[in-house]
């Protein structure tokens, strides 16, 4: 079989802009692809430099298919989805040159974007879709939200296969009217396991975030949180996106943060190995990588109340295990700050080190790049 697999690729391998957890994934598995010799291509999106990485088949520019785009773009106008519609026609024009019908289907990783709608009406070869969130339309006005059921409906039910990457995120789906099969699978996100370097003594009192800096992750609520914790509690922030320079103003008048910005995966492990506790006080999330890789790294974890709560029953935790993976649910700085005390004190108990072991274990059998890749292999076969 030849297939082609359409997302982001991260930034550092691929020269590209892209940070999420979404181009980590997608380049995750397109690597491990190649060293198992699959007949994969890749169509890169999202934000790119010059080197943009691309090997998908191409053919002649059809100004047909690119009109005809062009025309059904103008619904996005009838709802001021503005900035939809500039990346509609976008990638009408990027994808009208690639060759979809050479490939037996093709693998999309995410549904923002337009790019799971622009290949639907481009090609006509069997598509598996890979859903990582529904953040797009968590804020959306009930008018809106109806257009996007409508529009989205249409195409998820020419898709082959819809997978999600958790119970959380596909009831998301249900709870915001998307038409999703109630036996679509779940895929679990694969974690990445880096060859470790060993760093400086791991502070007791140090907590670390990671993460995109914007509103939804919460970072203010963290950094307020330090008003209500002992003094020689230290912050390091990890990330960027649209809060950045917010976040750095804010961190030059404190001598409790330090600000690192986005990191590459092996910078990030270090970091982690210098801290005890990740915190990220989000008010949702679709997966949660950060807090897997963390606790594979020796940290505590603080997260997002539902993600959270399904690893509690994946790797089916009794209660005093369930102090190194605690639920987060709501926006009040005093509150989180009684959770990174509590978290804190039980991290430096012999307690905790045998818990983190276990998880670790747990983790690598759930989530490891062979087993994520095997279960995704074995879709292909089913719809190829």
């Amino acid at each position: 079989m030849i297939f082609l697999k359409v997302g982001p690729l991260s930034s550092f391998k691929y020269s590209t802009q892209n940070q999420g957890g979404v181009a980590t994934v997608m380049t995750s598995l397109f690597d491990y692809y190649i060293t198992k010799n699959l007949n994969v291509h890749v169509l890169s999106t999202g934000k790119t430099n010059n080197k943009n990485f691309n090997t998908a088949f191409v053919k002649r520019f059809s100004f047909y298919n690119f009109l005809k785009l062009f025309l059904i773009s103008f619904k996005f106008i009838f709802i001021l989805e503005f900035k939809s519609f500039l990346i509609f026609n976008y990638y009408s024009l990027i994808f009208n040159i690639v060759d979809f019908d050479k490939y037996d289907f093709i693998h999309v990783h995410g549904l923002q974007g337009r790019i799971i709608d622009v290949i639907f009406y481009l090609n006509s070869k069997p598509i598996i879709l890979t859903i990582h969130s529904y953040h797009e339309f968590m804020n959306k006005s009930r008018y809106q939200l109806r257009f996007w059921n409508k529009h989205l409906n249409k195409i998820f039910d020419g898709i082959s296969e819809i997978i999600h990457v958790s119970y959380v995120d596909k009831i998301k789906g249900f709870s915001l009217g998307f038409n999703i099969p109630s036996c679509s699978k779940v895929v679990y996100n694969p974690i990445k396991y880096e060859k470790k370097i060993q760093t400086k003594k791991r502070n007791s009192e140090g907590i670390i975030f990671a993460g995109s800096l914007n509103k939804r992750k919460q970072i203010k609520v963290l950094i307020k949180s330090l008003d209500f914790l002992k003094s020689n509690i230290r912050l390091t922030i990890c990330g960027g996106g649209e809060m950045k320079k917010e976040i750095q103003d804010i961190v030059s008048k404190s001598e409790k943060i330090t600000f690192l910005g986005y990191l590459d995966n092996n910078t990030l492990l270090e970091e982690y190995q210098k801290n005890s506790l990740l915190v990220v006080p989000s008010l949702s999330e679709s997966f949660g990588l950060v807090y897997l890789e963390a606790i594979n790294s020796g940290l505590s974890v603080i997260g997002y109340n539902e993600i959270i709560r399904e690893f509690h029953d994946l790797f089916e935790l009794d209660e005093n295990q369930t102090n190194i993976l605690v639920p987060y649910k709501g926006s009040n700085p005093q509150t989180l700050s009684k959770l990174i005390s509590k978290s804190l004190k039980f991290r430096k108990s012999k307690s905790a080190e045998p818990i983190i072991e276990e998880l670790k274990i747990k983790i690598k059998r759930q989530f490891s790049i062979n087993k994520i890749s095997n279960d995704y292999i074995k879709i292909y076969e089913s719809v190829k």
